[in-house]
């Protein structure tokens, strides 16, 4: 059974610039923090909305895989209303993204700080612009569920239709040398190794074990 490495995702780190977070008993092999979480975020420039700062009660349950396995998180305090336009799951966590898009950036900065930063505060961001200001969520939203999963893919694969992003992902489960023999996922005639997407998929090869990708697909 895997056994999270506390020191290598700089668990302290976390808890120094979160100190209303804390370490709560996990009958798993993981870890859970809980408490209220304090941030201050600015948005991307071309949205034109100011900073934020706010805070909301968490509890963040880290796999003992992490960070080679996606976190779940909830907001326990129920500020946020539990409700698909919010993003919520039906098992009342916070839906954060599609799965390869979040392993994506896990893997990038593979430390609880990295998993919050890039996934966590951006998701309070643009609740609490939500419920300050109302409208979408400011970064732009997806549809609630696999529909959104889909057209999160096609935008990260840059491609332009469901059916594409079906072959790339199958493409992404199989062996390299294998699926480079196949019509390429873009539709463009060629085979999958000879066209210029195949960097694409490369680079997500090189970040994403291939057993990792059958599980989050």
């Amino acid at each position: 059974m895997a056994t999270l490495d506390t020191e290598a995702i700089n668990l302290k780190e976390f808890l120094v610039s979160y100190p209303s977070m804390s370490i709560r008993p996990n009958r798993q092999s993981g870890l859970n923090l809980e408490g209220e979480l304090h941030f201050a975020a600015d948005p991307p420039p071309e949205t034109k909305a100011g900073r934020i700062t706010d805070s909301y009660q968490l509890r963040i349950q880290l796999p003992p895989e992490f960070p080679k396995a996606v976190p779940r998180v909830w907001e326990a305090g129920g500020k946020i209303p539990r409700r698909a336009q919010f993003h919520i799951n039906s098992d009342a966590t916070i839906c954060l993204g599609a799965p390869l898009e979040l392993l994506l950036r896990i893997t990038a900065t593979p430390t609880i700080m990295g998993f919050t930063d890039s996934c966590v505060i951006p998701y309070l961001y643009a609740a609490s612009h939500k419920l300050q200001v109302g409208g979408d969520f400011i970064f732009g939203e997806y549809a609630h569920g696999s529909l959104g999963i889909i057209e999160s893919y096609v935008r990260l694969l840059e491609l332009s239709s469901v059916e594409q992003v079906q072959s790339a992902l199958k493409y992404l489960t199989m062996k390299k040398r294998v699926a480079n023999k196949l019509p390429c996922a873009c539709e463009c005639g060629l085979r999958q190794g000879r066209c210029i997407f195949n960097a694409k998929l490369n680079r997500i090869r090189s970040l994403v074990p291939r057993s990792l990708i059958r599980q989050y697909i």
